[in-house]
């Protein structure tokens, strides 16, 4: 089994560091591609930027509500993070069996929308229509802001059919579901009642961000959409010019690929020193 486990560390190592020095080497002619962009300034839609790579700075605005299509849930800002979690039986547990509450992973596939808005029950990032100046501004832009404080305001009277917000012990504070209760974590031989319950939690963006943002993107119309060939992130907190986003994502991609290098090299050698063990 050790073998097995560093055969697979070697080899996901060893990618992960090609992957942070090929980011690394190809740095500079995106460095060069986004320092090239247009910059505008006051968010106007200029119609011969149309197809060009264009820096927009300003404040997201959200066009519409922010509003969960599954369960009805009012959030607010632009962007928020649904996630979805199920009540069953720790991966991994032996003799003593535990049973808790896991997030699911978010659903890439086309049925789930790619992971954005998805209107299946699945954990998914949640944009609301958003404009920035004069551009409407595609979804997948949205996704490299921060969701990381607990939504607590809800509002029941706008939950859809068969949804509640429960209240009580850890396990149902700040959620939705359509439980009639939560089961708390147990411990034990046999499955717990409640296996298979699933809640609801939301992350959203700091009331306190201004929501100001620089978006790299192509202008398509009255809409900027990601560039496809610009892998590195697209949206960035505050104000900027090109040649500032530029330099920003310069930093980034160093620091990024630095650190894939050396984890990658690591766990290599963490793959090694298994094999050698087992053989031992």
């Amino acid at each position: 089994m050790k073998k097995i486990i560093g055969v697979i560390l070697i080899i996901g190592g060893l990618l992960f560091a090609s992957l942070a020095v090929k980011a690394l080497v190809s740095a500079p002619q995106s460095y060069e591609r986004i320092r090239a962009a247009v910059t505008i300034k006051d968010g106007r839609i200029l119609p011969d930027n149309e197809g060009k790579l264009v820096v927009v700075s300003g404040t997201l605005k959200a066009a519409e509500q922010l509003q969960d299509p599954i369960t009805g849930v009012q959030l607010p800002g632009v962007t928020a993070k649904r996630t979805v979690w199920t009540y069953k039986q720790d991966t991994g547990s032996d003799d003593e069996k535990v049973w808790d509450w896991h997030p699911e992973n978010t659903d890439y596939s086309e049925k789930a929308n790619f992971g954005i808005n998805a209107e299946i029950l699945t954990t998914t990032v949640l944009a609301a229509p958003t404009v920035l100046g004069e551009f409407k501004v595609e979804s997948k832009l949205l996704n490299p802001i921060i969701r990381n404080t607990e939504f607590t305001q809800y509002d029941e009277e706008s939950l859809n059919a068969g949804w509640k917000v429960l209240s009580g012990g850890k396990e149902s504070r700040y959620c939705v579901s359509k439980e009639h209760w939560l089961p708390k974590k147990t411990t034990g031989m046999y499955s717990s009642t409640g296996y298979g319950s699933q809640k609801i939690s939301y992350g959203i963006v700091s009331p306190d961000d201004p929501l100001e943002y620089t978006i790299i993107g192509i202008q398509k119309g009255d809409t900027i959409v990601k560039a496809e060939d610009i892998d590195s992130v697209t949206t960035f907190k505050g104000i900027m010019t090109a040649e500032e986003l530029a330099e920003e994502n310069k930093k980034g991609v160093r620091g990024g690929s630095i650190f894939g290098i050396v984890a990658g090299i690591l766990l290599a050698i963490i793959g090694v020193g298994m094999m050698a063990f087992r053989r031992q």
